[in-house]
């Protein structure tokens, strides 16, 4: 061994470690605010009893200076959670009421709980929300259909069976109450699909329903150009292990052409799906979000051809910004 070059590698090593001490070190006092630091705008509510159908609640804060933040939102009655975080000198948030779990915010007492990076928490305030939030129309949201009434749409109708097949396809839906429905509460929608005579094809039918000008007033709304930021959400309940290769898929549409949406719907339960309107696919050039005229939806097997499919459907709803919950476990 050459211990000339042992020694000039440890000397290294130290010299890396001392490095990256210094700039361990370094990053603690960015991040931490000195002792001149303070809260120059306290948290302030824009209502201390806000309406959240259709509405915001409108949240502030300033520093003297640039720190990490978060601000946490909790319904003291059911248990609904939301957490925003940031690093700046200020926020200035507009909530609309969204939960970031799968648990909704009910007409309740919120905590509004502010806490600063090495300071803790420097500030707690409290709401009364009026009603339940019903994101019918904000400028975060928009909802297709609940089944529960809150939508601009609030029954996929239409019912269609895949061109040829009509006489050997059996379309099935039915409305889901009580316990059995999906987090968002109400009602849910449960859809199965079958051939008759148990044969397995890619396709069976689906629902449709014309939508008129509503998207694209929404999106305009927003002022979001860039459909990356815009999302298709919705509540999905699979049923993978006894019904495998269950797919879904969406179509916005204008006259003759369409944006195309499918997923294979591999989980059992309720999920959360949140879709980029970007991830939309369109085979005839599809101009523009902003002049579609109809909403479908699929029915189908996937990713392999099968004799039936189930599942169910609840809270369909546009979001701008963000999805509409927190995390998911598949951002599609």
């Amino acid at each position: 061994m050459n211990f000339k070059n042992t020694h000039f590698i440890i000397a290294l090593l130290f010299i890396g470690i001392g490095f990256n001490a210094c700039k361990k070190g370094q990053l603690g006092k960015d991040i931490c605010a000195d002792a001149s630091f303070k809260v120059t705008t306290d948290l302030t509510l824009s209502s201390t009893n806000p309406n959240m159908q259709n509405s915001k609640l409108n949240l502030l804060a300033g520093f003297s200076d640039t720190t990490e933040w978060w601000l946490r939102i909790k319904g003291k009655t059911s248990g609904a959670s939301k957490e925003y975080h940031g690093t700046s000198d200020s926020l200035n948030i507009d909530w609309y009421g969204n939960s970031g779990t799968d648990i909704f915010f009910e007409a309740e007492e919120c905590s509004f709980e502010l806490e600063l990076n090495c300071k803790g928490i420097v500030a707690t305030k409290t709401a009364i929300l009026m009603n339940r939030p019903n994101f019918k129309s904000t400028n975060f949201s928009m909802v297709f259909n609940d089944f529960d009434g809150v939508g601009f749409y609030n029954i996929l109708t239409g019912c269609y069976n895949y061109p040829g097949d009509t006489s050997n396809v059996h379309l099935y839906r039915s409305p889901i109450t009580g316990t059995l429905a999906s987090p968002q509460g109400g009602q849910s929608m449960y859809y199965e699909a079958n051939t008759k005579d148990n044969s397995n094809v890619f396709f069976f039918g689906g629902f449709g329903r014309d939508i008129t000008s509503n998207v694209g007033a929404f999106i305009a709304k927003t002022k979001i150009t860039n459909t990356d930021s815009i999302y298709l959400n919705l509540y999905i309940k699979g049923y993978h292990s006894t019904s495998p290769n269950s797919q879904i898929s969406f179509s916005f549409a204008h006259l003759t052409e369409a944006k195309n949406y499918s997923i294979d719907i591999d989980w059992d339960g309720w999920k959360m799906v949140s879709i980029k309107l970007s991830n939309f696919i369109s085979m005839e050039g599809f101009p523009s979000f902003s002049i579609i005229d109809a909403f479908d939806m699929g029915i189908g097997a996937g990713p392999l051809q099968f004799n039936r499919s189930k599942f169910e459907l609840d809270f369909i709803v546009l979001s701008a910004g963000a999805p509409f919950k927190d995390v998911q476990k598949r951002n599609y």
